[in-house]
């Protein structure tokens, strides 16, 4: 496939390297929202989108487009085809778009609902401390956790127990992106597993504790920690696309800035 010499005459906020949440409409809709980033333009100006290699939508297949970026913007549109960029990555070829909606929320305050396993570590005089617990909602920029014990400090580290489904899809979007054409499967294998572990040590998270609420049990308070994380993070921006992506297929809409604690006997 051979990418566009110039970049066409398209709204200024879209960008190479821009993410998207694709979201695919009509009777014969080609599949449920997933993730895709803006690699490049076509020769006759469409929009080039990573796509998973067996999702082939039929061209006309309607679509809207919400970017993922701080600016957040929509637009609907069709797919155009299916190609491979350079040979290689698998792409979408959305048909531009005139104008861009602007969306008033920036993606690090969008949260959705979760369940996820964490644990807690703090410092506390001369010791490090931790505790088991249980992610509610999450976002780019924070998250929300039920634990047993209040920390004392106000910085914490938080280590994600992420959905081994997220950890494979997310490996292998970075080999098919960026990794060379393995022949032996028995390399592949081997670089996908130290792909997929290198992941699993990325969501160990810095953040600060901004506010506490304390819920009585007959086992004892519960304390529902708001946290801030000291900078965006990217792997928590796509395991929220992930989550929303998993709700939206049960037939689930997650809500933002959820407040709804997990199960209270899942606190351990």
């Amino acid at each position: 496939m051979k990418p566009a010499s110039r970049t066409p005459d398209l709204p200024k906020a879209l960008k190479i390297g821009t993410r998207f949440l694709l979201s695919f409409e009509g009777p014969d809709a080609a599949g449920p929202p997933y993730h895709g980033r803006l690699q490049e333009w076509s020769a006759d100006g469409c929009l080039c989108i990573d796509a998973p290699s067996h999702f082939q939508p039929q061209r006309g297949t309607p679509v809207t487009l919400q970017s993922l970026d701080p600016k957040s913007y929509s637009f609907s549109s069709e797919v155009m085809g299916y190609n491979r960029l350079k040979g290689r990555l698998p792409v979408l070829l959305v048909k531009p778009p005139r104008r861009l909606e602007e969306q008033p929320r920036p993606r690090s305050a969008y949260r959705i609902s979760a369940c996820l396993r964490a644990q807690a570590k703090w410092a506390e005089q001369d010791e490090t401390l931790s505790a088991p617990g249980v992610v509610a909602n999450l976002s780019g920029g924070g998250a929300q956790i039920f634990l047993r014990r209040k920390p004392t400090a106000q910085a914490l580290s938080l280590e994600l127990a992420l959905p081994q489904e997220f950890i494979e899809e997310a490996a292998r979007r970075q080999l098919t992106r960026n990794g060379p054409t393995l022949t032996s499967a028995a390399l592949f294998r081997e670089l996908f597993h130290s792909t997929c572990e290198r992941i699993r040590n990325s969501f160990a998270l810095q953040a600060r504790i901004v506010h506490v609420q304390v819920r009585q049990t007959q086992q004892g308070p519960i304390y529902a920690l708001s946290l801030a994380f000291a900078a965006p993070h990217e792997g928590c921006f796509r395991l929220v696309s992930f989550l929303e992506r998993q709700a939206l297929r049960k037939g689930v809409t997650g809500a933002p800035d959820s407040r709804r604690a997990p199960p209270l006997a899942k606190v351990a």
